[in-house]
């Protein structure tokens, strides 16, 4: 193999190695996320976004926490799902941060 072969190869290594991790990432808040909407929805002080989708299978929750951390890491912020609560702002701005 030629040095641009290599030098190539360990790109694509690195680039799978950053996904990857970003994948991992993305699914820690998501869940991170999820977990804090279910404590105010049982505190029932809040109505938080996950009420919303309380009929649909987990599936279908979890890619909305998903799409949510995705939009938030990316810093579009449709405005779709806002945080509302001080937990939520912490893990919104926490992840921007860290990004």
């Amino acid at each position: 193999m030629d040095y641009i072969s290599i030098l190539l190869l360990f790109k694509v290594k690195d680039l799978q190695q950053i996904l990857i991790q970003l994948e991992l990432k993305v699914h820690i808040i998501a869940c991170g996320a999820l977990f804090i909407q279910k404590i105010e929805l049982s505190t029932g002080k809040i109505k938080p976004w996950l009420a919303q989708y309380l009929n649909e299978s987990w599936i279908e929750i979890y890619i909305n926490a998903f799409y949510w951390s995705v939009v938030t890491m990316v810093t579009l912020g449709y405005g779709d799902i806002v945080p509302v609560t001080l937990s939520k702002n912490f893990l919104d701005q926490n992840q921007k941060l860290n990004l």
